[in-house]
């Protein structure tokens, strides 16, 4: 892990970075989801106790905690439940055709007023895969009804098993007027 400062400000404030790499390790369900993008094929997961089937798949159920072995695949369009624009792009929650949960990723469009409540979305794939959740690039607006029904995944491609990313967190912290002092001797002693 690296830390940088990069200065004090005179109102009392220090603007740092912290650096870290690491691995993830996705667990069969999300591995299995990660590899099949490749394939421009969506799995989820039903949980064995309570049937819901959630985006992207996972081992164990976030309503009940029950196993969720059995992986399923979703229909690759659903319904825009939510939006919001960051600097990044339009980051958007879609309940994908057959799902209970709705599923987080970016929309790509050029104007985000165009967005509405309940829009019908379809997924929009990367040309060249590389093994992440950004090989499905978003969802597109999409004029179509809903196609194509929750089916038994089948053969799958073999799971991602790790994920190597680098982490940076850039932020600012106030030191208020007791630290602010007690700093401003020390660079002053």
């Amino acid at each position: 892990m690296t830390t940088t400062h990069t200065g004090r400000e005179a109102m009392g404030s220090m603007h740092a970075q912290i650096s870290m790499p690491y691995t993830l390790t996705a667990g069969l369900a999300m591995g299995s989801f990660l590899a099949e993008l490749a394939n421009r094929r969506i799995l989820g997961s039903r949980c064995a106790s309570c049937e819901t089937i959630r985006v992207p798949a996972q081992d164990f159920c976030g309503d009940c905690g029950a196993d969720t072995a059995e992986l399923v695949q979703v229909p690759a369009s659903g319904v825009l439940e939510a939006w919001t624009v960051t600097d990044q792009g339009t980051v958007a929650l879609v309940r994908l055709d057959g799902t209970a949960v709705p599923f987080l990723h970016h929309v790509v469009v050029g104007d985000p007023s165009t967005l509405t409540i309940g829009m019908r979305v379809e997924a929009s794939w990367s040309d060249e895969p590389s093994g992440n959740v950004l090989d499905l690039a978003g969802f597109v607006p999409s004029e179509g009804a809903a196609d194509g029904a929750v089916e038994d995944a089948g053969e799958t491609a073999a799971p991602i098993e790790q994920l190597a990313y680098h982490m940076r967190l850039d932020y600012q912290h106030a030191y208020g007027h007791y630290y602010g002092t007690l700093f401003d001797g020390i660079a002053n002693s």
